[in-house]
This record gives structure tokens, C-alpha cells and sequence, in this order.
């Protein structure tokens, strides 16, 4: 008679219903760490992105006031550099030996021959302009320039010039701080500012 021995039974033990709660709760947490990684990625991103093109905007727009005022030509009694940072639109104007289109007069000691680069600042609308217009005309912004002036900019949060001139300075100081949507309140990250500062002595002065 043949026997057979008789293998021992092997249980497998499932998870109790405890177990799969704490797992549950596990991956939940996991879940939600690594969405919120992701989502905070995507901001740091977005946000440089902001900042990236906010120096980049600005940085151009203070290249055209820094050569205009390097052209500014005058002398110690008509400097030829007017400010007028009163209600708005505010203007800033620089007189250049310059012709209607831009080219170079080369006569120096003539005034009236010069045109007016003026910069319209309205505040209300954030918005930085820039306009030409002959000597002749004056130094505030006729009608005619100001429905010409090509818009810099309408990103401006603040700007200010200042003229400074004595016995042992000469320059104009221009802050420039511009942000990424005007209207809405600083955030560096959703909403982000620039801010640029420089002093600028005109070469064409006699002073």
C-alpha cells in the first residue's frame, strides 16, 4: 500500500482593511507633493519668463532716453534740457543739433535750426511716448507731436528725471521702473517689476 504524505497548507495573508487606509493616505500625499512640485515649477517658469522679458523691454526703452540725452546740446543759461513733471501727460524734452528726420545739423552754435526730442509721460495709462519737433515749435508738445509720438512703452510703474547742474556736476538722472501688467499689484512672482537708474551727462554741452 502506497502512502503519500500530505504537504502543508500555505496561507496567504491579505491586507487588513487598516492597512489599506494607511496606503490609501500614502499615494494621496505623494499625489499631491508631486502635483504641487509641478505646479510650483511651472510658476518659478512663468515668472521668469515675465522677468526675462521685463529687463530685456526696459532695458531698450532706457537706451533711447540715455541717447537722446547724451545728444541734448545747450549751454549753461539755456541748457536745453526741460522737465515739466507736473499733472499729467508729463513731458521731458532734450534739444538736439538735429533735423526733422534725425540727421545731424553739424552747426552747433545755431539753435534754431534743432529739433526737440520730447517724451510724453501719461500716467493713466502707464504708456511712455516719444516725439520730434522743431526748435521753432518750443519745447512742449505740440497737438501734432503728440498724435505722432511712437509709444516706448505702457508698461510704466514710475519714472522720474532729474537735472542736476552746479559748479561740480552736470548730468541728468533718469529712474525708470516698469512691471509686467500696470494694473494689477507687484507679486515677483505673478506680477513682476524692473527697476533701472542712471546718470547721463550730455557730450554736446557747452558748460
Amino acid at each position: 500500500m502506497t502512502f503519500q504524505r500530505k504537504q502543508p497548507q500555505r496561507y496567504c495573508r491579505g491586507l487588513t482593511l487598516t492597512e489599506l487606509l494607511i496606503a490609501s493616505v500614502l499615494v494621496g500625499v505623494l499625489t499631491l507633493g508631486a502635483a504641487g512640485v509641478m505646479i510650483g515649477m511651472r510658476k518659478i517658469q512663468g515668472s521668469s519668463r515675465l522677468s526675462s522679458f521685463l529687463v530685456i523691454h526696459s532695458s531698450a526703452v532706457m537706451a533711447h532716453i540715455q541717447r537722446s540725452v547724451l545728444q541734448a546740446t545747450g549751454y549753461q543759461s539755456d541748457p536745453g534740457i526741460i522737465l515739466n513733471s507736473g499733472s499729467s501727460p508729463r513731458y521731458y524734452s532734450f534739444r538736439q543739433d538735429t533735423n526733422s528726420s534725425g540727421t545731424t545739423n553739424n552747426t552747433p552754435a545755431n539753435y534754431a535750426d534743432d529739433t526737440w526730442v520730447i517724451y510724453i509721460h501719461d500716467t493713466t495709462a502707464y504708456k511712455l511716448s516719444s516725439c520730434r519737433q522743431a526748435a521753432s515749435s518750443g519745447a512742449a508738445p505740440t497737438a501734432a507731436c503728440v498724435s505722432g509720438a511712437v509709444e516706448l512703452t505702457n508698461r510704466v510703474q514710475s519714472l522720474t528725471f532729474t537735472f542736476v547742474a552746479d559748479a561740480v556736476n552736470f548730468y541728468v538722472g533718469v529712474n525708470l521702473q516698469t512691471i509686467s501688467n500696470p494694473a494689477s499689484a507687484q507679486n515677483p512672482m505673478a506680477n513682476p517689476s524692473y527697476n533701472l537708474a542712471t546718470k547721463i551727462t550730455p557730450t554736446s554741452h557747452t558748460w
